[in-house]
């Protein structure tokens, strides 16, 4: 038996075997370097009848002449017998770096089953090299695998995929998320983290591109841009922003993450940077979002070739408030300015200011972030009183861990009362649109007395009234005297 490689505990004797491979892949490729052949042992087996496990069979192995002379090469050995016990000696740390030196030397010789799909039909018995040729749905890797099917009738394999993860997050107020809202004109904090494949070790080089796609409502501040490897600065990279894949915005370019470092299989590279939220924000969902995923080497046989990881999809939200201007009858108002004020350590200073051209009644102050304001009137309708300051806050909540973050409230509050909701709500609200909408009304005041005025006139038709009474009084008295 070919001591120590992947010895089969309850096998069967048998001619061929079906195997079966358990991971990705849509093609697989087997070299048979040694060739298996089997026979039941004689004597007592300490089993009843017709049931047997290994310790009932002999095993013979022999080299596969295809490739004496690679398996010479990689085993040192100038004889079969000295090649089959060189295998059989070999620990389990061995027998990856024996495959990554086997597949080069015999890939060009042409495998001996191919399998389109996962499964092998009627395989001669023996000792394989497994080769995944061709890849499944990124991300996917080139994986090998040394199997010996040691007289077994069905064998199953799992492969060692490779392949590095890619995280995006917003960092906002000290933590990691998915998702949060800010103000036009705000600076918004991005980082990427990426991790290596387990078989990192099995790369001469690695090449390991970030690729960054920002939303029209960002812009990105390019001396902002930070990477480190396991914590150290790197300097070995580009930024790339010409000759971009269609809708990336920028590269973080390493042709060889491996050229300048040692990087093991449990490695980190972080890059941070910042970007502006600008003008052209788009308001409520989806937000203003922002994908990344990275493009990494997926064969340590051949330079060149890449898989890449799913994007991972962060968003930043802003808001908007809407003011009508009426009557106290709702009918529009025209004539009026507004400015908002902002809430800063507790006090409201001036933010922005809406003046409204002649004749119009609707105002928006557009992207708002979350937090306290004031909505000060600061021109008012001729013949019409200032109406009072409004108060109010913006609330807002979204996913912030998620595949696809989405903005899921929004409401409008005073302290720990709800203006946006109820049959008196103050504030309408459209979550998707991202907005709130109110109205402000200005009341007519009522006429005072002045000089010259009706009051004036009020005070003459009074005394008019006086005379004429005491003339009719005096009349009346002379007739009873002259009667």
């Amino acid at each position: 038996m070919l001591a120590g490689v992947m010895s089969a505990c309850l096998s069967v004797s048998a001619f061929a075997a079906d195997i079966t491979i358990n991971g990705q892949g849509e093609k697989f490729e087997a070299y048979q370097l040694l060739s298996l052949t089997t026979s039941l042992k004689t004597g007592d087996h300490g089993h009843e009848g017709d049931t047997h496990d290994a310790s009932c069979y002999n095993y013979s192995y022999t080299v596969n002449e295809k490739y004496r002379e690679a398996l010479k090469t990689v085993t040192g050995e100038v004889d079969d017998a000295g090649i089959i016990s060189h295998i059989g000696e070999m620990s389990a740390d061995s027998v990856r770096a024996f495959a990554d030196s086997m597949y080069a030397q015999v890939k060009s010789l042409g495998a001996d089953e191919t399998a389109s799909g996962k499964t092998f039909s009627g395989a001669d018995q023996g000792y394989y090299l497994i080769v995944e040729s061709q890849n499944s749905a990124d991300p996917d890797s080139v994986s090998l695998v040394m199997l010996d099917t040691a007289g077994q009738e069905n064998v199953t394999v799992s492969t060692k995929e490779g392949v590095p993860t890619l995280e995006k997050k917003i960092v906002d107020a000290g933590s990691d998320v998915d998702a949060a809202d800010y103000a036009i004109g705000d600076t918004v904090s991005f980082k990427l983290t990426g991790t290596m494949p387990d078989n990192i070790d099995g790369y001469k080089t690695y090449m390991y591109i970030f690729h960054d796609s920002l939303s029209r409502g960002l812009s990105l501040k390019a001396d902002s841009i930070k990477v480190t490897v396991d914590g150290v600065a790197a300097s070995d990279y580009f930024v790339k922003t010409e000759g971009l894949d269609e809708g990336c915005s920028f590269e973080i370019v390493f042709n060889d993450i491996k050229a300048s470092r040692s990087i093991t299989k449990d490695a980190k590279v972080i890059v941070t940077y910042d970007a502006e939220l600008t003008a052209a924000a788009d308001i409520g969902n989806p937000g203003n979002p922002n994908t990344a995923r990275l493009e990494f080497s997926n064969d340590p046989y051949t330079e060149g070739d890449t898989s890449t990881t799913p994007d991972d999809k962060v968003a930043a939200f802003t808001f908007e408030v809407t003011v009508n201007k009426t009557d106290r009858d709702n009918n529009p108002l025209a004539g009026a300015n507004f400015k908002l004020q902002i809430e800063e350590d507790g006090e409201f200073v001036d933010y922005k200011e809406n003046a409204l051209a002649d004749g119009q009644t609707k105002f928006t102050f557009t992207g708002l972030d979350a937090g306290k304001y004031k909505l000060v009137e600061t021109k008012v309708p001729d013949g019409y009183n200032r109406a009072d300051d409004v108060e109010f806050e913006i609330a807002a909540a979204m996913d912030e861990n998620s595949d696809d973050p989405k903005l899921t409230n929004l409401v409008v509050k005073q302290g720990d009362k709800i203006l946006s909701e109820g049959d008196d709500a103050l504030f309408t609200i459209s979550i998707d649109a991202g907005t709130a909408t109110t109205s402000v009304v200005n009341h007519t005041g009522i006429r005072l007395p002045s000089t010259g005025g009706m009051g004036t006139y009020a005070i003459y038709g009074g005394g008019g009234a006086l005379i004429a009474g005491g003339i009719i009084l005096t009349i009346m008295k002379k007739k009873e005297e002259n009667s």
